[in-house]
């Protein structure tokens, strides 16, 4: 996104060389592994704290890959098609709020075009800074997250309608 390459962007996170330095750089590299379908980066950036950890035992591979298998379906059926940051919020030094959305193109390459769903997702995310490096820590509990559908077969729009471009067409706004 932003029209950097790929390297010298969200790339220098993703192949785990660096860890990101501000909460949004956090964002934007996990939108990226959303896009790449980067399930292990998307997990190993994930705070301990965040719901989908609770009942996930770490000394029982079974329930760790099935947190992982759960992701990574949802993946093989979305494809993003652009994030937008709507607004931050500095709560301390060690804790951020970032309110964005993302455009997904669900069941995209899949079903006719008139079928894909297309929805714009809604969160205002919380980002701890611990152990020398940022996490997501999950949605605001008190900003409930929002899914609109923008286009598609649940409602009367016509066509897919939506973004496109690339592997994660759009920008980081």
């Amino acid at each position: 996104g932003g029209g950097r390459e790929h390297q010298y962007c969200c790339g220098r996170y993703l192949d785990r060389r660096l860890h990101p330095q501000m909460a949004i750089e956090l964002l934007q590299a996990r939108y990226t592994a959303h896009c790449t379908k980067d399930v292990d980066y998307i997990v190993q950036t994930t705070h301990r704290t965040h719901a989908d950890w609770l009942d996930v035992n770490l000394e029982d591979p079974e329930t760790f890959n099935e947190w992982k298998g759960k992701l990574r379906d949802n993946l093989a059926v979305t494809k993003f098609a652009g994030l937008r940051v709507w607004d931050t919020q500095i709560v301390s030094p060690k804790c951020e709020k970032i309110l964005w959305s993302a455009r997904l193109r669900v069941f995209d390459g899949i079903v006719s075009e008139d079928r894909v769903l297309v929805q714009e997702f809604v969160e205002r995310s919380v980002f701890v800074f611990e152990e020398d490096r940022w996490w997501y820590q999950g949605g605001d509990p008190d900003w409930e997250p929002k899914s609109i559908t923008t286009g598609g077969p649940l409602n009367n729009l016509g066509g897919g309608g939506g973004g496109g471009g690339g592997v994660c067409g759009g920008g980081f706004g």
